[in-house]
């Protein structure tokens, strides 16, 4: 295992070949730099920081040959908006980058911190995670969407609100979780749950945990 991801000396060739000469990339210590965005390293960490407010394009390529390895994680910050078309699953980060498969995966957003765990480039993550920074009137929609753009084939999916002196409301859309038939476990936690049908855990046919830690629950029908 090399100690260095070494970026790819042509990466700024092939983002002024997608995107035209007037744009601006330059590699400096291994650090990538464009007028929207810098890729950079930490340790076996790769992270993506947004420095545009707004988004343009998917102006993010293959950044190494030497990938397969040495990345463990992949952070995406600076994203400033939950109406961010750059709210975006792993797997299209991994497409984006030419890494077929990473640990763990962290999206950074104002109000919530979204994890993907054991995420391969074409199944999608094994475990997926939203956790509450604070409480925000579109979380509920950037969960449920998020949810439903992620692979298949996830297995665990939690939901945390970390702020133990108050219930936020999350409200979870019907069908949020169609086609995730090998989906095992469901967590919530500190919240007041509203939405749930018995359309909602519809066809889930490998579910074997739906788990409520200190959740207020005003309608249980979703239970019959």
């Amino acid at each position: 295992m090399s100690s260095q991801i070494i970026f790819l000396e042509d990466y700024c060739e092939i983002y002024f070949g997608e995107l035209g000469e007037n744009r601006s990339c330059s590699i400096t210590d291994n650090i990538v730099t464009t007028e929207d965005y810098q890729i950079s390293l930490a340790l076996s960490t790769l992270i993506i920081n947004w420095t545009s407010p707004v988004f343009h394009c998917w102006n993010i390529y293959k950044i190494s040959n030497e990938t397969d390895d040495e990345l463990v994680r992949i952070t995406v910050n600076g994203i400033r908006s939950e109406v961010d078309m750059r709210i975006s699953p792993g797997v299209h980060y991994l497409d984006l980058l030419g890494i077929p498969e990473i640990y763990d995966y962290h999206i950074y957003l104002p109000s919530l911190l979204i994890t993907e765990e054991y995420v391969h480039y074409a199944n999608g993550p094994q475990i997926l995670t939203f956790k509450y920074v604070y409480d925000s009137p579109p979380n509920s929609m950037v969960i449920n969407n998020y949810i439903r753009k992620t692979m298949n084939d996830t297995k665990q999916i939690q939901i945390h609100n970390q702020n133990f002196f108050e219930s936020p409301i999350l409200r979870m859309e019907e069908n949020v979780f169609h086609g995730k038939n090998r989906m095992t476990a469901v967590t919530f936690t500190e919240f007041s749950v509203k939405g749930l049908t018995a359309k909602t855990f519809e066809n889930l046919t490998s579910l074997s945990r739906l788990i409520f830690d200190n959740v207020i629950l005003r309608d249980l029908s979703f239970l019959r």
